[in-house]
């Protein structure tokens, strides 16, 4: 029963998260323009709205839907 106590707090906090991110970009998107920032605290802190159309880190960003494809099915 504890473990499945655990395991809901998991998912609680996990889907929270989930929530908060997808607020924050929906929020990014609306409100910053492409390319720009706004500081978050003066001269440490920066939020800025790049567009990513590559995988992680913008790696393969050019190869298209058929490259992805290979992969996923390898």
């Amino acid at each position: 029963m504890k473990k499945m106590i655990q395991g809901i707090q998991y998912f609680i906090f996990f889907m929270a998260l989930f929530f908060i991110d997808q607020f924050s970009k929906s929020w990014v998107v609306s409100n910053i323009q492409l390319s720009s920032h706004i500081d978050i605290i003066p001269n440490f802190l920066y939020l800025t709205f790049v567009k990513n159309t590559g995988a992680g880190f913008s790696l393969f960003e050019n190869y298209g839907i058929l490259f992805f494809s290979v992969l996923t099915i390898s």
